[in-house]
């Protein structure tokens, strides 16, 4: 038992910095908690499946599934009743598998439900069913603007450089200046085989790199927000290289900001311009794998392939980054049999308990089954 907690504790304090995750670095368990707040609370319970769902028997870590699944649907702002539908299931599997009600959310649910059983209005109705669960938003309108997106604290002191020095100084960014002319070249010929040698090349060698991505938005209510997504080698004295997901779906880790200018121009340039601004990120590409896991998390693997030039890099503009990920080790699935920071894991999770968003974006539900004759029942 106390190795199991000594685990926990261990994986609980190397987790990826995510926007308002406390940080666990001196315990993980509500008894090191002094007084926790109610944020602290929810941070807990967004590491917990990633933390322990192969130290726990199946049975628990599916009932914890549940259990976490109901807290935040039954804590969302506003539902549909496709939401409502899927609350009642989560605690219909929840007390399938645990004999605990949970009587302070079970009143939230019943509120719920007689909420909308109460709007009699069609026109209320209507309204509920453009809402999305768990986060109290309204599906994108039309009218929605692109966000500001801003690049900001300089890699390097001199600002701008160019690729040999960015690369002589950063040797992992070795391969950046023939993956930004794979990206120039594909946007100016699309698919079209091209020799390198023949690729367009940045402007003058010139490049400006950056650790941060500013983005300047607005929620569907009007309200405005700033999100910061980092590429940092040492932020607050960790590096910090955050996941997004890629408006065509992909998960990738974000490990450069950069911009350069092109000199050819596009249909869409500015006609009187002739050199334009690419804003750009390198990123690593994780694959996504199809795989129910224990922690019901969806599973992207690592691109391990011994040739640099393939092990999922590639650049990309910003404008395609559509949200902020959590991205966690799958601690059981550590290349070394060692859990560190810095570690190399086969497997990643993609920590949707950390986002109450995550139903709105289509993410997955998958479980692994526990026949109903194994389920030990309370008598």
């Amino acid at each position: 038992m106390d190795k199991g907690i000594h685990i926990i504790l261990s994986r609980a304090s190397i987790l990826p910095l995510f926007r308002k995750l406390r940080p666990f670095t001196s315990g993980f368990f509500p008894s090191a908690l002094k007084n926790p707040t109610y944020t602290e609370l929810r941070s807990h319970m967004a590491i917990f499946m990633a933390c322990t769902h192969d130290l726990l028997p199946p049975q628990i870590v599916r009932c914890m599934r549940h259990f976490i699944d109901f807290v935040q649907q039954a804590l969302a702002k506003e539902h549909t009743e496709e939401t409502l539908a899927d609350m009642q299931e989560s605690l219909r599997l929840y007390n399938n598998t645990f004999a605990i009600q949970m009587a302070n959310y079970v009143m939230y649910r019943d509120l719920l439900f007689d909420t909308y059983q109460a709007a009699s209005s069609e026109e209320i109705k209507s309204k509920m069913k453009g809402k999305i669960s768990n986060c109290g938003n309204m599906n994108t309108p039309d009218t929605a603007q692109d966000p500001d997106l801003v690049p900001s604290s300089p890699l390097m002191s001199n600002n701008p450089t160019n690729f040999d020095e960015l690369s002589e100084k950063h040797p992992s960014l070795k391969e950046l200046y023939n993956l930004t002319r794979i990206y120039l070249s594909t946007l100016k010929d699309g698919e079209k085989p091209v020799k390198l040698k023949n690729m367009p090349k940045p402007k003058n060698n010139k490049i400006y790199a950056y650790q941060t991505l500013k983005i300047n938005d607005t929620d569907d209510r009007g309200t405005s927000y700033t999100e910061f997504i980092r590429a940092n080698p040492s932020f607050h004295r960790r590096a910090r290289y955050d996941f997004v997901q890629t408006k065509d779906g992909y998960f990738v880790q974000v490990l450069l900001f950069f911009n350069i200018e092109r000199t050819f121009t596009m249909e869409s340039d500015d006609p009187f311009c002739d050199v334009v601004e690419e804003r750009l990120c390198l990123v690593r590409v994780f694959t996504y794998i199809e795989e129910v896991h224990a922690s019901g998390l969806q599973v992207v693997k690592y691109p391990n392939d011994s040739d640099i030039r393939q092990q999922g890099l590639c650049v990309m503009s910003i404008k395609n980054i559509e949200r902020l990920v959590h991205v966690v080790p799958d601690f059981s699935t550590a290349l070394n049999q060692i859990e560190e920071e810095d570690g190399i894991y086969d497997c990643y999770l993609v920590n949707h308990d950390i986002d109450p968003n995550h139903w709105s974006y289509g993410a997955t539900k998958n479980f692994i089954d526990i026949p109903d004759q194994e389920l030990v029942k309370w008598s």
